[in-house]
C-alpha cells in the first residue's frame, strides 16, 4: 500500500519540480519551446552583437575589394572575417576596434604630386586628401608592410600588421611621418585660390 501511495505521488513531484525550473529559467531569460528551454531572440541578439560587425561594414568592404583578384570576392571576404579573428586572438580586445584606430593611425592627410611649371620646371606641391583617398592609401601602405611579416597565410600577416600598427611598432607609420614631412618641405607651393575662384 505504502509502495503503491508513493507511486501515485511521482507525477505530482515530477510536475511541481517541472514548473518550478520554468519559472527559474524564465527569470534568468530563458523560454520553453517544444518543452525544451531556449533563448530568447533579443538575449541572443545582445550577446552578439559587439562581436559581430555588420556584414557590409563599409571599411571591411573597401579592403575586401583591394585584396579581390578574378572578381574572386568570397576569397576576400573571408581573408577579412579570418584577419579579424587572429586580431582578436592577439589582443583580446574588440576586434574592429583595433582595425578601425590602426587604419587611423596609418591614414595620411596629403600627398606630394609634381606640378609642370612651363617647359623645364616642375615643383612638388602638397595636396589635401578625401576621407577616401586616406583610407585607401593606409590600405596600400597596410598590404605592402604585411608581405615582410611571418605567417603563411594572408589573414595572419594582416593581422600581424594591424596589431603592429595598433601599438606603434610598424613601418606604415614612419612612411606617414615621411609624408607628411615632404609636404611640410614643399608647402610653399601650395596654390592658394584668388578670391573670385572661392565665390
Amino acid at each position: 500500500m505504502s509502495l503503491l501511495l508513493a507511486t501515485r505521488h511521482v507525477p505530482l513531484l515530477f510536475s511541481v519540480t517541472r514548473h518550478s525550473l520554468r519559472g527559474s529559467l524564465s527569470a534568468a531569460g530563458l523560454r520553453f519551446a517544444s518543452g525544451r528551454p531556449e533563448m530568447t531572440t533579443t538575449k541572443a541578439t545582445d550577446l552578439l552583437k559587439s562581436d559581430i560587425p555588420k556584414a557590409e561594414d563599409p571599411m571591411l568592404h573597401f579592403l575586401a575589394s583591394l585584396i579581390m583578384r578574378h572578381g574572386e570576392r568570397h576569397k576576400a571576404s573571408k581573408v577579412v572575417s579570418l584577419m579579424l579573428q587572429h586580431i582578436r586572438a592577439m589582443t583580446s580586445k574588440q576586434p574592429m576596434e583595433v582595425f578601425r584606430t590602426a587604419v587611423l593611425m596609418a591614414a595620411p592627410s596629403v600627398r606630394v604630386v609634381s606640378r609642370r611649371q612651363g617647359a623645364m620646371k616642375t615643383t612638388m606641391s602638397p595636396v589635401g586628401l578625401s576621407e577616401r583617398q586616406r583610407t585607401r592609401q593606409a590600405f596600400l601602405w597596410i598590404l605592402h608592410a604585411q608581405m615582410s611579416r611571418p605567417g603563411a597565410r594572408l589573414s595572419e600577416r594582416l593581422a600581424r600588421e594591424i596589431v603592429a600598427i595598433f601599438i606603434g611598432n610598424s613601418p606604415v607609420l614612419s612612411w606617414k611621418d615621411q609624408c607628411h614631412a615632404q609636404a611640410m618641405v614643399n608647402r610653399a607651393a601650395v596654390r592658394i585660390p584668388p578670391p573670385w575662384e572661392l565665390r
